[in-house]
């Protein structure tokens, strides 16, 4: 029987017997290789909300060379929130008076609404990058930090009217290569 040359799938010829052990061995081998995938996108971890009205969430672990983009998309409006509240991220380093800057609102990386958000970061396969980022939601901001990739640790969120994130909902940050 012949293979293919990247994964070694099943090639059956007529005279090949077919059998359901190699269809077993083929998935779990397409199995294998997609896990982690979102199209293009991989997924480096997923964090599950607490019930605050803050968060961090923690990005210390993140080998910002490794990825020309990461990100993660937010749906807080499904926890039965009925009015959306302003969610302000302030981007925690290992800087001492980082300054950030946004588009929308000088003092945090970013401001959005409780409503289906996504934030973008831009490493571009360099650690030693500006931290920079784009956010998109209720409100659209470019956000800025004086430091770099390699010297952010966490974002953290909060939620403004004292509403809790919930922790039936989690973020999967995903990056592309």
């Amino acid at each position: 029987m012949n293979q293919t040359e990247n994964y070694q799938l099943s090639l059956w010829d007529p005279e090949d017997r077919i059998q359901r052990t190699d269809f077993n061995a083929d998935n779990a081998k397409i199995e294998a290789a997609l896990a982690g995938k979102l199209g293009p996108r991989e997924i480096i971890k997923t964090v599950t909300l607490p019930i605050a009205t803050t968060f961090n969430l923690d990005v210390s672990d993140i080998d910002w060379d490794q990825w020309d983009q990461v990100g993660f998309t937010l749906n807080l409006l499904t926890v039965g929130n009925a009015e959306p509240a302003d969610i302000l991220c302030q981007a925690q380093t290992s800087v001492s008076g980082a300054k950030q800057y946004c588009s929308v609102d000088n003092l945090y990386f970013s401001k959005t609404a409780y409503m289906p958000f996504q934030m973008t970061f831009f490493p571009y396969h360099d650690a030693a990058r500006k931290v920079e980022g784009l956010c998109i939601g209720k409100y659209v901001s470019v956000g800025f930090v004086e430091c770099q990739f390699s010297q952010l640790t966490a974002l953290q969120f909060i939620s403004s009217n004292n509403r809790f994130f919930d922790n039936s909902q989690s973020i999967t940050l995903w990056g592309i290569r």
